[in-house]
């Protein structure tokens, strides 16, 4: 409703680009476009795929997922910075990833996760897709990220007047 009456309102505020982009917002199923509506009010453009629970939805998430991939709503194979890589998962998720290389540097496979990221952050500052992070697979998650949040931030601009109010 509140991206509908944007669009109606500031419509001559908006570029064709954006005009389009929220009509095809517009026209998502309903449970892609609630799964979109909630990920854009959440903090952050990167989410594992594993981690969006929402029963409510009248698809499952993963139906949700494809059809906002195909649609261009989201990048399935985000390139991850080390901050973004320990953000997103769990130390048991990332220390058997790290051990090895940790070991071999003179430290202790069972260091925090906090010191971990410190001793990662020179020698892999690169961003990397999550499977070069993350090679062994196992439970890894897929990782998407929003692709047009700029355009939300404009379009909670123009609704609220300012950027400090958050969606909620």
């Amino acid at each position: 409703i509140l991206v509908a009456w944007v669009a109606n309102h500031h419509a001559d505020l908006l570029t064709e680009q954006e005009r389009n982009r929220l009509a095809a917002f517009s026209g998502l199923a309903t449970g892609p476009r609630a799964l979109l509506t909630r990920m854009v009010m959440r903090t952050g453009e990167l989410f594992r795929a594993d981690k969006l629970r929402y029963p409510e939805l009248p698809v499952p998430e993963s139906e949700a997922l494809r059809t906002l991939v195909q649609a261009g709503w989201l990048d399935p194979a985000p390139e991850l910075s080390v901050d973004d890589l320990f953000r997103l998962f769990t130390l048991a998720e990332l220390r058997p990833e790290f051990a090895d290389w940790l070991q071999q540097q003179g430290h202790p496979k069972t260091l925090g996760k906090a010191r971990m990221r410190e001793l990662l952050a020179e020698p892999f500052n690169a961003p990397r897709a999550l499977g070069a992070w993350l090679p062994g697979g196992g439970e890894a998650s897929t990782v998407v990220r929003l692709q047009d949040m700029a355009l939300f931030d404009r379009i909670r601009l123009m609704f609220f007047g300012n950027l400090r109010q958050s969606w909620t």
